[in-house]
């Protein structure tokens, strides 16, 4: 977005920040889940997920990214348009890699109204195959967990 819009110290560093916001939802995610209480290694194996069956990843979403460009068109300032125009470029790299890499959610898995609609269930959102695998993975979870 530099090359547009100019600044590129600080739309480098916003790009990057974008990139990782939209894993902060993954926190959330995981509070929903489990409450207050914390484990580092369940937070890293994702079971946030498994304990759930559940996808809200609110910041995981096309319609986020949307927003923030529509802010970027109004931003005034020398180094605010350009910022929050590479963050949310750097939001959209990070979901489009998503779609390739996280099997089974596909392109409209990633849009909120999409899984708000489907009440964030993970069975009506992945493809049937990645669930049925996620499902294994979840007796799994249960039985080691005494759920």
């Amino acid at each position: 977005s530099w090359a547009f819009f100019g600044s590129p110290i600080v739309s480098l560093a916003a790009g990057i920040a974008g990139g990782f916001f939209v894993d902060l939802d993954h926190w959330i995610d995981y509070f929903i889940a489990f409450g207050a209480r914390f484990d580092v290694k369940s937070f890293m194996k994702c079971e946030q997920f498994l304990k759930s069956d559940k996808l809200y990843l609110f910041f995981h979403g096309w319609e986020i990214i949307m927003i923030f460009l529509a802010a970027a068109i109004f931003a005034q300032g020398e180094w605010v348009r350009p910022a929050i125009n590479a963050f949310a470029w750097g939001m959209l790299f990070h979901l489009v890699s998503d779609v390739f890499i996280n099997k089974g959610m596909g392109f409209k898995g990633y849009s909120i109204f999409y899984r708000m609609r489907n009440g964030f269930l993970a069975e009506k959102i992945v493809d049937p195959r990645e669930h049925r695998k996620g499902l294994a993975r979840r007796r799994e979870y249960r039985l080691l967990h005494k759920e």
